[in-house]
């Protein structure tokens, strides 16, 4: 398996003669067998030298031509509307909670005589935090 190896942020160059393993600037490299060296370990410990990913080299190699594409995320099915009239009082303060709403405006929305006057206010005030 392949490892790559790239230069820390303050180094500017590393050659290890015992390796021949040799990186300047911003290159990448990619080292499939690596005999052991103490001038390595050495430079990997005290980050003059360190590890990069497979996705870096691939960029390098294609001069940052190479697109990174967000991981891919499964489609969930859409949550289904939430009735707040028929929830009980408990999940009725829950969800309006929730929400997000400032205090005044969510004792505003608790503080209605009927809950069907409490789901209109919540449904009004919910426009003004869009």
């Amino acid at each position: 398996m392949a490892k790559y190896y790239k230069l820390g942020e303050k180094a500017t160059l590393f050659f290890d003669p015992t390796t021949q393993v040799l990186i300047r600037g911003k290159e990448i490299i990619e080292v499939t067998r690596l005999p052991k060296s103490k001038k390595l370990a050495v430079a990997i410990n005290q980050g003059h030298v360190v590890v990069a990913t497979e996705e870096e080299y691939q960029r390098f190699l294609n001069h940052g031509l190479i697109p990174v594409d967000p991981p891919l995320q499964p489609e969930l099915p859409p949550e289904p509307p939430l009735d707040l009239l028929t929830l009980g009082d408990k999940e009725f303060k829950k969800e309006v909670k929730k929400f997000g709403f400032v205090k005044k405006d969510l004792d505003a929305i608790l503080a209605a005589e009927t809950r069907e006057e409490a789901v209109e206010l919540y449904n009004k005030l919910v426009q003004n935090y869009d």
